[in-house]
């Protein structure tokens, strides 16, 4: 190499080092490396540069919103005509039940307990594709009688929302099921199905599923919008009786729930669907994470995780209706 060339290079690398020297004192080397890394970033394979998903999500197809189930009562169908149940949208046959757990099945759908769904929904990562979430609201015996030996024969997922008092309520020594009595899970049911590992149990409050009087009439409203007005006492309540009930009722649900069941209770389904901003206030002050209402829709990532959209399944869905409902593409 010449004696020219030489002085060449060594300018250019003093004149490299130079410019490298500014951009770092002005931090542009920071900006533009962040730049190419992005860029090649780019170029490499998802599966590098995404964040892992939890383990039981082998799933190549993803989806970014999932159908929220929502179910309350199962019958069978002679049960549900000779109680003259025909007309209650609450209540659904074991047999129409039993086709749908099985259309799930037989289709490739994957169930997700409710708060696992909303781990992938709260941190904006896909979920495995066809992924459903199970839920019944109220905690009916039912649920225990007829829909979880099902779940267990199928292998899925559910969630149930109970109404922790009506269960605290039935007796110690209980008698044989009764389809025209609307009994509510034993503490001891709820054990059992959660061990089994299909079913998770979360709160529908603890005694917030009722209606209150608003004033001396006869005007109520539900347990956890409003202010209670006590008819004994003629007097209102004040904002911060009202914000310290409904806060112990939910602490009260969460608390029973985690004691009996040794499961962690994140989870609420408002009474009705309803809610309001102290009742989210308490909410968050009580350690729940998320919510659903009775808005129908699919839960999405990004979205407002207190206020998760449900799809209702009545009985008047055929299996054809059922499909559509669970299919976000339809």
């Amino acid at each position: 190499m010449t004696q020219k060339k030489k002085k060449m290079n060594i300018s250019f690398l003093m004149a490299t080092c130079a410019i490298v020297a500014i951009m770092i004192g002005t931090g542009l080397f920071v900006e533009v490396r962040a730049g190419l890394d992005g860029l090649l970033s780019s170029f490499m394979p998802k599966d590098q540069v995404a964040i892992p998903l939890p383990a039981d999500s082998g799933n190549e197809k993803t989806s970014k919103v999932v159908p929220i189930l929502m179910y309350h009562h199962l019958l069978p169908e002679a049960d549900i005509i000779a109680n003259k149940f025909t007309t209650n949208g609450a209540i659904i046959s074991t047999k129409a039940f039993q086709e749908q757990m099985q259309y799930l099945k037989d289709n490739g759908y994957q169930t997700l307990f409710w708060k696992e769904a909303c781990a992938y929904l709260e941190q904006g990562r896909p979920l495995p594709a066809k992924s459903v979430v199970i839920t019944f609201d109220d905690g009916y015996e039912s649920n225990y009688i007829y829909a979880y030996p099902i779940l267990k024969e199928l292998g899925l997922k559910a969630t149930i929302n109970v109404v922790v008092k009506s269960s605290e309520m039935e007796p110690a020594e209980r008698p044989a099921f009764d389809s025209k009595k609307l009994s509510h899970l034993s503490f001891d049911q709820m054990r059992e199905m959660v061990e089994s590992g299909v079913v998770s149990i979360q709160s529908h409050t603890y005694d917030g599923h009722r209606e209150i009087y608003t004033g001396p009439g006869q005007e109520t409203e539900p347990f956890l919008l409003v202010r209670e007005h006590n008819h004994t006492l003629q007097k209102l309540e004040t904002e911060d009786e009202y914000r310290i009930r409904i806060a112990d009722d939910l602490r009260k649900a969460k608390v029973v729930l985690e004691r009996e069941l040794g499961e962690e209770v994140v989870c609420l389904a408002y009474p009705y669907g309803k809610f309001n901003t102290q009742v989210q206030e308490a909410m968050i002050a009580t350690g729940y994470k998320y919510a659903v209402t009775v808005r129908s829709g699919y839960a999405e990532t990004g979205k407002n995780m207190l206020t998760l959209p449900r799809i209702t399944i009545g009985p008047k869905d055929d299996i054809r209706s059922f499909a559509n409902k669970i299919n976000p593409g339809k």
